[in-house]
């Protein structure tokens, strides 16, 4: 409890899960705000949900935000991508560590190189749960509106995207031979 007599809300169960900053957001190495989240694309537009949430978050546009394969080491432990609970559980995170990064490294304003530039600065090793930012709602407006899915291109391209497109190098195939006859 504050001295206000009003209890500070609740930390999202992922952000508890996985406390520090590094693991949900990075600076890549196109000047964009690298976002990673321990759930996959399987076909439902949850990329694209996300990011749009991501961008409110962080007070930037959606062109800013780069969504990253989800990494078992290097992203949050979010558990299944399954029952239609990815937005569920990612996004009150995500809505976390936005606020987070604006309180931190401010609002991004007009100049963002510069934001993104304040962002490179942060301590990746933040402990998310040690920061208490004054506001976690987002201001965008983003989500709900139209953006173009992020997961499509791939598809429509033939692109690889999905773990059975994968062929990294060694890769051996295996099958089971068995007899004509018992």
């Amino acid at each position: 409890m504050s001295g206000t007599g009003v209890s500070a809300p609740a930390l999202p169960a992922d952000v508890l899960a996985n406390p520090r900053l590094g693991c949900w957001l990075s600076v890549t190495d196109d000047g964009c705000l690298g976002v990673r989240v321990g759930k996959v694309e399987l076909g439902q537009g949850i990329t694209t949900a996300l990011a749009q949430v991501a961008a409110d978050a962080l007070g930037v546009p959606a062109a800013l935000v780069r969504m990253l394969p989800a990494h078992t080491a290097l992203g949050p432990d979010e558990g299944l991508t399954a029952g239609s609970m990815s937005l569920a559980h990612a996004g009150p995170a995500l809505r976390h560590v936005g606020a987070v990064v604006r309180h931190l490294a401010g609002e991004p304003g007009t100049d963002l190189a510069a934001y993104v530039a304040r962002v490179a600065d942060l301590d990746l090793d933040l402990d998310l749960r040690t920061v208490a930012p004054a506001d976690v709602a987002s201001g965008g407006g983003l989500v709900g509106t139209d953006l173009p899915r992020l997961d499509l291109p791939d598809k429509v391209l033939g692109r690889p995207r999905y773990l059975a497109d994968l062929r990294p190098a060694g890769l051996l195939h295996g099958r089971v031979l068995r007899p004509p006859s018992v």
